[in-house]
């Protein structure tokens, strides 16, 4: 009788034993397992969103050089009348205004008036406005009679020499007063290198191009420029010999 009563208390704390504790371990380790895959596949989602939402950002918002006339200014933004049309241009507390009006630095939009000479540089969206990082406010347009685009081809001391996608040789003279940028950052002469695209305002002078402000482009843009002058050259018929 001692011995059935033992078999069955041993059998009731076994089957307690395997009540309780078995589906512990199977809790603790199929759906842990199931768990860490969820985590898994949520952060490959997660940086596969990023990384579609960045692509889509770099689209949108491309460095861009926009050079004109002021034709109207309000608080935190003003309208430039570019070769392209009108362009929209927006500032905020980071913008960096740059240049004189009269003997008085400009500090803000509120400064500019209309046929100002701007240069604005900064991120255009896909609405076609431009959030300035920079305003550069140059001498009137009258003064500035040339903006050039080309690739370079040559240096020498503080010169540049470009050549157009019509195959036309300028030369840039440039000086101590000449702004140099890249993308919508500042630059310097060293930065500029053979090959490299560059848009140049400057004046005129004789055969020269006194450049006051010059722009070194980024690599989309010259592949645009190559095939823009590998159809130039296709297009011009070859001199025969006489």
């Amino acid at each position: 009788m001692r011995r059935q009563v033992t078999v069955i208390i041993l059998l009731s704390l076994l089957t307690v034993y395997c009540l309780l504790f078995t589906p512990v371990f199977a809790a603790d380790s199929t759906p842990s397992a199931n768990l860490v895959q969820k985590l898994n596949a949520l952060k490959t989602q997660i940086a596969s969103k990023a990384a579609q939402i960045k692509l889509e950002v770099d689209k949108r918002m491309v460095n861009r050089v926009l050079i004109g006339q002021v034709s109207t200014a309000q608080d935190k933004s003003f309208t430039l009348a570019t070769k392209d049309g009108d362009k929209i241009i927006l500032t905020n507390e980071y913008t960096v205004f740059s240049g004189r009006s009269g003997k008085k630095a400009i500090a803000g939009t509120k400064d500019l008036t209309k046929d100002d000479f701007v240069i604005s540089l900064g991120d255009i969206d896909d609405k076609g406005q431009m959030l300035s990082k920079k305003v550069i406010k140059q001498d009137p347009v009258k003064d500035l009679r040339k903006v050039v685009f080309g690739q370079v081809i040559f240096l020498d001391g503080a010169t540049i020499t470009i050549q157009t996608k019509d195959n036309q040789k300028l030369d840039l003279v440039t000086t101590s007063n000449t702004n140099f940028f890249q993308g919508k950052d500042e630059a310097s002469f060293k930065d500029v290198k053979l090959g490299k695209l560059v848009v140049a305002v400057g004046i005129t002078q004789n055969t020269l191009i006194k450049a006051r402000l010059i722009s070194i482009l980024k690599t989309t843009e010259q592949l645009k420029f190559d095939k823009l002058k590998s159809a130039s050259s296709s297009a011009t018929p070859s001199a025969k010999p006489k």
